[in-house]
């Protein structure tokens, strides 16, 4: 018996064919701004700057080729999709005071109304104990979900700064007490993987699903600093002049992604002319993701 796979597989691919038209024909690789008008949507936050210039600028009616969406993106982001409306539904009879994908926005510059971010809250609850909690969710696959909580003991990686601070603005928006960051794992994880105290506990919610609990005061800092950087990248893309740098919150202050092939990224000491840092982003994959690559690479540094 042969345990290889068909290499042209017949039924699969024309199911997932069907179902990639039905999600085109819906409008889903396109979304709109929460308001119409805004220079920068919450989810970008976390992003490399040019990207988000390069999504502003298309925003806008700017076309330029970007590469193709892959049927397996267009997979994960629906499934993601599937979990947050299942769970959407359910939070309303667990909380039926909670307002759900609440629309947020943010003052991008002081005394300019025209320049504002938006965005979409998961979930507001308000709690007698707690006060007001703007949640965050975020669907995690099995691996992603065993790092952020620790895999075998090891240190947890938390959420991914990108999914604090989309969360942040919109908790800065509502004025929350607290902001929450919900991880729901794709699949269970082996109680043996648990950190504890629930370690070998096969009835722990947490080989489904994790959380993570913000106040005001140490959220607001993502805010303040992400609403910053919007600003910048938003007052770049209107001036015309330059392009947003080749940067994320993640790397060291300063820092520019030089090749995005390998998403190498480097910082110089311009006073003494010499390379201080170096690094990769995810391993040299970060880049891998990014649309808008082609047009990054064209346009230089």
């Amino acid at each position: 018996m042969n345990n290889e796979p068909n290499p042209h597989p017949v039924i699969g691919p024309a199911l997932l064919q069907f179902w990639e038209d039905k999600y085109i024909e819906g409008g889903h690789d396109h979304r709109e701004m929460s308001i119409k008008g805004a220079s920068f949507r919450h989810s970008w936050a976390g992003w490399c700057a040019r990207k988000i210039e390069y999504a502003l600028r298309e925003y806008r009616g700017e076309e330029f080729e970007t590469e193709a969406i892959a049927m397996a993106d267009r997979w994960r982001m629906e499934m993601g999709t599937i979990v947050h409306d299942y769970w959407q539904a359910a939070i309303q009879h667990v909380f039926p005071d909670a307002e759900i994908e609440h629309i947020t926005k943010l003052n991008l510059q002081e005394g300019a109304d025209d320049l504002f971010s938006a965005g979409h809250g998961d979930c507001l609850i308000h709690s007698e104990q707690f006060g007001k909690i703007a949640i965050e969710l975020k669907s995690r696959n099995g691996f992603g979900y065993k790092m952020d909580i620790g895999n075998k003991g090891s240190d947890p990686e938390g959420p991914a700064s990108s999914a604090i601070r989309q969360g942040a603005l919109n908790a800065m928006a509502v004025d929350a007490d607290h902001l929450v960051v919900l991880h729901l794992s794709l699949e269970s994880v082996s109680p043996g993987m648990l950190p504890q105290p629930h370690k070998g506990n096969k009835f722990s919610p947490m080989r489904m699903t994790a959380e993570w609990w913000y106040p005001k005061e140490e959220y607001m800092k993502f805010a303040e600093h992400e609403l910053a950087r919007a600003s910048a990248i938003v007052g770049i893309v209107n001036a015309g002049a330059n392009h947003a740098p080749r940067s994320t919150p993640d790397m060291p202050a300063g820092a520019r992604i030089v090749d995005p092939m390998k998403s190498k990224w480097e910082l110089w000491d311009h006073k003494t002319g010499l390379m201080t840092q170096t690094g990769q982003l995810w391993n040299g994959k970060f880049c891998d993701y990014c649309q808008y690559r082609d047009k990054c690479l064209e346009e230089g540094l």
